[in-house]
């Protein structure tokens, strides 16, 4: 896979995947999408571990911060699940703080500026 596939592969299969509900709501999660919600920030597939896959080799700023977004998304998973308000609306800040991550740390490649 060359640098622009990879690119591309983060913000698809990544980015888009984890925005699914995120985008489409604001601070709260209706209980109709939460089981949505819970597939798009843990899977299957695991957005976390196809990052993962999609970073190795990667020296940015960025590959970190998304990191530590994951790793408080998973100390989340507990609480997102049973529906409690404050950790549905940090995950789907997390959500939107990780695709806006993965937009910059990919922008030059694909948009030809790397």
């Amino acid at each position: 896979m060359n640098e622009r596939e990879r690119a591309l592969a983060l913000r698809h299969d990544v980015s888009k995947y984890i925005l699914r509900v995120a985008m489409n709501v604001d601070q709260s999660c209706p209980p109709g999408l939460l089981t949505m919600l819970l597939a798009d920030l843990y899977g299957p597939p695991d957005p976390s571990a196809r990052f993962e896959a999609l970073a190795v080799g990667i020296e940015a700023t960025e590959i970190t911060l998304v990191r530590q977004c994951f790793a408080e998304l998973r100390s989340l998973k507990e609480d997102i699940g049973a529906g409690e308000a404050a950790a549905v609306s940090r995950g789907l800040a997390l959500a939107r703080e990780i695709a806006s991550k993965i937009d910059r740390l990919t922008a030059p490649v694909v948009e030809g500026r790397g």
